[in-house]
């Protein structure tokens, strides 16, 4: 068996474990924000840490991967459309990732000042996360399904996915909204000193 073959298969196990801290730590955010209707922002922000460290490591192992899959020919990953859809996704959920720590963690953190709005933002960018991050699994492991489908294909159920998440947010922000304290509350009622 030659060398590269087993580079590509410890890089790929490398990937895999990755894949799995990432997407444990996505669930089990999502468990506990959902069973708690609470925000525990030192919990999230660990969490925060422990996925930008895992999607570091998936954007290092998949880009070797793809270089030792098209050996050098990056033009010819444009040919592959469960690639190219790879990388789209994964590069949404990565900015996606950006604006959760830049924008979204920030205000968690605040949680007696959080404004309606700012939980609506905060929960379209998690319900985008944890779709992106199920999708990116669905890709990877979609060997069966993927002669058959198109980059269109990819991406319109990548949409379609995204709207049925969006249209759960409103519900999900409001179930929280009601949950937080009353000085979250209060902020946004109009004769709130």
């Amino acid at each position: 068996m030659e060398i590269t073959t087993w580079l590509r298969q410890g890089i790929l196990f490398a990937h895999a474990l990755a894949f799995g801290v990432a997407i444990a730590a996505v669930l089990r955010e999502d468990a506990a924000l959902l069973r708690h209707r609470a925000i525990d922002a030192k919990r999230l922000a660990r969490t925060g840490r422990t996925l930008a460290a895992a999607l570091m490591v998936l954007w290092l192992s998949g880009l070797t991967l793809i270089a030792l899959d098209v050996g050098g020919d990056f033009a010819a990953v444009a040919d592959r459309p469960k690639l190219v859809a790879k990388l789209a996704v994964v590069s949404a959920l990565t900015l996606n990732g950006l604006l959760l720590h830049r924008v979204a963690f920030p205000m968690l953190g605040r949680v007696h000042a959080l404004r309606a709005s700012h939980l609506l933002l905060c929960t379209a960018l998690g319900a985008f996360s944890t779709i992106s991050w199920l999708y990116a699994a669905f890709i990877g492991l979609s060997r069966v399904v993927a002669e058959s489908m198109s980059l269109a294909d990819f991406m319109s159920l990548y949409g379609l996915l995204l709207l049925a998440a969006g249209a759960v947010v409103p519900v999900l922000a409001t179930s929280m909204r009601s949950a937080s304290r009353p000085a979250a509350r209060l902020r946004d009622h109009p004769h709130a000193g």
